[in-house]
C-alpha cells in the first residue's frame, strides 16, 4: 500500500506497487509495477481515494497500472486527498477469443463484512464502510435557521441549521447593524478630549486647551503649594504640586520707596531691605528773590533721588530808579522788586500874584520864597540820606 500525498508504503507480501501519483490527466492515477516483480508476472491492483481517514472511494484493476476516480467523488483539490494502492499476484490461465482469465495465487483475505458508519462533509452525507465503499451519497437536506447571537451596530452576529439526516451543522455569519452615529459629552483623559458614540467610534479628537494656571495654595518654606488650570473646551482640569519654596532674588534690579530700597523673590517677599544712601545734593534750579529754587541727589545703592525746594533768596530793598512817580495825588521812588518807596502827596507852591505898584510886601514874598526853598532842600537831603543809609 503507498499514499501520495502523505506518502506511506505496505503491501502483501513482496508485491509493492510504486510511486502511486495524479497523473495530471482529469482524475486519473497511476503507479509503477511493484520493484521485486519479474517481467512475466501479472498483478491485480486495487487503488484507494482517502480524505483524512475516510476512504471516499476503492476501484480495482488487472494488468494496468492506472484508474480513474468517479469525478462526483473528486469534489476537492487534488492535493488534499492520499492515494493508496496494494497489489496482488495473479495468474492468466486461457486466452479464448482475445480475453483472458485469470487465477488468485497471492495471499488471499479474509471475506469482507460491510459495517456503515454515518459520515459527512460542508456539501454531502454517506454511509461509509471501513473498506471504503460508500452508501447513500446526497447533499444535506436543512431544517430552519436559528440565530445563536444577535447581530448588533459594534459586531456581527451568528446562525446555524441542522442537516435532518445527518449531524452536521451549518454556520453562517450575521452582519452587523447598519448604525447612525450618536455622541454624548466630552470624554477626556490626561492628554486629549473627544466625543464618542455608543459603537466606539470618536469624534473631534483634539490635545486639551488649557487656560492661565491659578494656585490654589501658596507654598511655603515648609509645605508644598499646589496650581490648576483648566481645558476651555471639556473642562478637564489639571493640577501640579509647587515645591517647598526657597527664596532667591528674582530680579536683581532694585525696588524702592521714597525711604527704602530692596531686591524681591520670586513669591514677592521683599530681600536686603535698607534706608536709601545718599551722595551730595545738586542745585537742579537756582532761587531767586521771586522763585524758589531746586536741588537733588540720588540714593548710591538704587535709582531713587530725593528731591527738595530751595527757598526764595530774603529781599532788601533799595531804590531801583532815582525817578520819581507819580499820579493825580501821590509822588514815589521804586525798589526792583516793585515796591514803592518815600510816597507822599504832592506839595503845591502859591500861585497868587502881587498887584501891579504894590511892592510892599515884595520883601515877605520874596522871604516866604526862600524860606519854602530852603525847607523843600532840606527835606530832599534828609530823604536822600535816609535812602542811603537803608541801602
Amino acid at each position: 500500500m503507498i499514499a501520495a500525498l502523505p506518502l506511506s508504503v505496505s503491501a502483501a507480501g513482496e508485491y509493492v506497487p510504486g510511486n502511486p501519483r495524479w497523473s495530471g490527466y482529469q482524475n486519473q492515477v497511476q503507479w509503477g509495477r511493484p520493484a521485486g516483480a519479474a517481467s512475466g508476472d501479472s498483478f491485480e491492483y486495487e487503488a484507494q481515494l482517502l480524505l483524512g481517514d475516510d476512504v471516499v472511494e476503492s476501484k480495482a484493476v488487472e494488468i494496468d497500472t492506472y484508474l480513474f476516480f468517479t469525478n462526483d467523488v473528486v469534489t476537492r483539490p487534488q492535493e488534499e486527498y492520499t492515494i493508496r494502492v496494494r497489489a496482488r499476484w495473479i495468474m492468466i490461465v486461457g486466452d479464448p477469443d482475445g480475453q483472458y482469465m485469470v487465477a488468485d495465487v497471492g495471499e488471499a483475505e479474509p471475506p469482507h463484512e460491510h459495517s456503515y458508519t454515518q459520515k459527512h462533509d460542508a456539501a454531502q452525507h454517506w454511509q461509509a464502510c471501513s473498506c471504503g465503499e460508500r452508501l447513500n451519497v446526497a447533499n444535506h437536506i436543512y431544517g430552519d435557521w436559528r440565530e445563536t447571537k444577535p447581530a448588533t451596530e459594534t459586531e456581527a452576529g451568528s446562525r446555524e441549521r441542522d442537516c435532518t439526516v445527518c449531524d452536521y451543522v451549518q454556520t453562517e455569519t450575521i452582519p452587523m447593524l447598519e448604525h447612525e452615529h450618536s455622541y454624548g459629552d466630552w470624554q477626556k483623559d490626561e492628554t486629549q478630549h473627544w466625543k464618542e458614540c455608543r459603537c466606539g467610534e470618536k469624534t473631534e479628537v483634539g490635545n486639551h486647551t488649557f487656560g492661565d494656571w491659578t494656585i490654589t495654595k501658596e507654598p511655603t518654606t515648609t509645605e508644598t503649594g499646589s496650581r490648576e488650570r483648566t481645558c476651555s473646551i471639556c473642562k478637564y482640569t489639571q493640577e501640579e504640586t509647587i515645591p517647598v519654596h526657597e527664596h532667591s532674588i528674582h530680579d536683581e534690579a532694585w525696588k524702592y520707596d521714597d525711604t527704602d530700597h530692596w531686591q524681591e523673590c520670586s513669591c514677592g517677599e521683599r530681600l536686603n531691605v535698607a534706608n536709601h544712601i545718599y551722595g551730595d545734593w545738586r542745585e537742579t534750579k537756582p532761587a531767586t528773590e521771586t522763585e524758589e529754587g531746586s536741588k537733588e541727589r540720588g540714593c548710591t545703592v538704587c535709582k531713587y533721588v530725593q528731591v527738595e525746594d530751595i527757598p526764595m533768596l530774603e529781599h532788601k530793598h533799595g531804590i531801583h530808579d532815582e525817578a520819581w512817580k507819580y499820579d493825580e495825588t501821590d509822588h514815589w521812588q521804586e525798589c526792583s522788586c516793585g515796591e514803592r518807596l518815600n510816597v507822599a502827596t504832592h506839595t503845591y507852591g502859591d500861585t497868587g500874584s502881587p498887584q501891579t505898584g504894590d511892592s510892599s510886601d515884595m520883601a515877605l514874598w520874596i522871604g516866604l520864597m526862600l524860606a519854602s526853598c530852603g525847607g523843600v532842600l532840606g527835606m530832599l537831603l534828609y530823604r536822600r540820606k535816609k535812602v542811603v543809609v537803608e541801602e
